[in-house]
């Protein structure tokens, strides 16, 4: 529930969406941003910046070909393995596949790996 400034009332805001984009390093990227407006006197209440968060995320994933958290956790189910265990047949620190998991963005390389790990059942070996 958020406040309505102009009719005094707390509402659930009315979600739209509309396409935005964003850059990184000059390169630009659309995403679908989102607001809220209220139900009943249709003012914008906000932008919802953690939905816009992760619709850039996802985006720029998609755009650059980055494993997403999704496909990582596929990797556990797939192979029964957890974090750790994972981590140790890749060699690297378990806080970086923590990392990976919370929403940090894996480098290119680290992000090929792990797509070979999940679309190859021999690389893991």
């Amino acid at each position: 529930m958020k406040n309505c400034f102009k009719c005094e009332q707390k509402v659930e805001p009315v979600l739209e969406t509309y396409n935005s984009e964003f850059e990184v390093n000059n390169k630009k990227y659309k995403y679908r941003a989102y607001r809220g407006y209220c139900p009943n006197c249709n003012k914008l209440i906000e932008t919802l910046p953690e939905q816009d968060l992760l619709s850039r995320d996802k985006a720029f994933r998609k755009a650059e070909g980055i494993i997403t958290t999704k496909q990582i956790n596929s990797i556990f189910e797939k192979y029964d393995l957890n974090n750790l265990e994972l981590s140790s047949i890749l060699g690297w620190e378990e806080s970086k596949i923590n990392n990976y998991m919370n929403g940090e963005i894996p480098s290119r390389n680290d992000s090929e790996i792990l797509l070979r790990v999940l679309n190859n059942g021999e690389y893991i070996k």
